[in-house]
């Protein structure tokens, strides 16, 4: 990350912050939206399925800067007790949220499929 200028405030700092990596948010009207939203129905019956705020974001401006967008989505639901070993020496998820992760994926790929 390189600023433009030395900021003097915090709050100098943290525009600079969204000057340098602040992005508009994808457009959820895109097949891969929809291809999601589709899978995440299939796989997960009655939940309600929204892109979210997503840590690993500033890993996507390559794929952004080429039109492809990314959404903050896990294929797998999450306890609090896996979110917490998900990256730690011992990283691992259930079981059952790995089967229905994978499931997910499939049903999503399978959208692209013609």
């Amino acid at each position: 990350m390189r600023l433009e200028c030395q900021p003097e405030t915090e709050q100098q700092y943290l525009d600079e912050l969204d000057k340098v990596w602040a992005t508009p948010p994808a457009a959820i009207d895109t097949s891969l939206f929809r291809a999601l939203a589709g899978a995440a129905g299939e796989t997960y019956p009655g939940a309600v399925f929204t892109p979210a705020l997503f840590e690993a974001g500033t890993s996507l401006a390559p794929w952004r800067e080429r039109g492809i967008p990314g959404y903050g989505v896990y294929p797998y639901v999450l306890d609090n007790d896996q979110l917490i070993t998900m990256h730690g020496n011992n990283e691992r998820i259930y079981v059952e949220a790995l089967r229905r992760g994978t499931a997910f994926m499939y049903r999503m790929f399978s959208r692209f499929l013609a």
